[in-house]
């Protein structure tokens, strides 16, 4: 018993640096990288989101995404992609608005992914 447990330490210290070095990357792209669970709520939204919205990620964890960043004349569409990407259905690379705390218009240009759970639906 006492070896499947020292067994498991290292595998736990493998997945902390895995997860520490996939939030570094993460946070350090130019790119903007905003994950959503299945029902449109960030659960990551990295720098890149943060200096082109002007939100901090605490701010925006856990909020539907369209309630807030999406132009409201863009909402139908982003509506119609979202539907489509849980069913794995991808629409190339759509163009929206964001929204900026300010305000202002963002253009986006998002290419979407969808990452499976473990029962092979979507996850994120």
């Amino acid at each position: 018993m006492g070896k499947d447990i020292a067994d498991r330490k290292p595998v736990g210290e493998e997945l902390r640096k895995e997860r520490d070095f996939i939030s570094a990357v993460l946070d350090n792209t130019g790119a903007l990288v905003m994950v959503l669970d299945q029902e449109g709520r960030i659960t990551r939204f990295n720098r890149a989101c943060e200096a082109v919205t002007g939100y901090a990620s605490p701010e925006v964890l856990g909020r539907v995404f369209w309630e807030f960043l999406v132009h409201p004349s863009d909402l139908p569409a982003v509506r119609e992609v979202w539907q489509a990407l849980k069913k794995g259905d991808f629409h190339g690379r759509p163009q929206y608005r964001w929204l900026s705390r300010d305000g202002s218009p963002r253009l986006i240009s998002w290419s979407n992914a969808v990452l499976a759970g473990s029962s092979g639906g979507v996850e994120y």
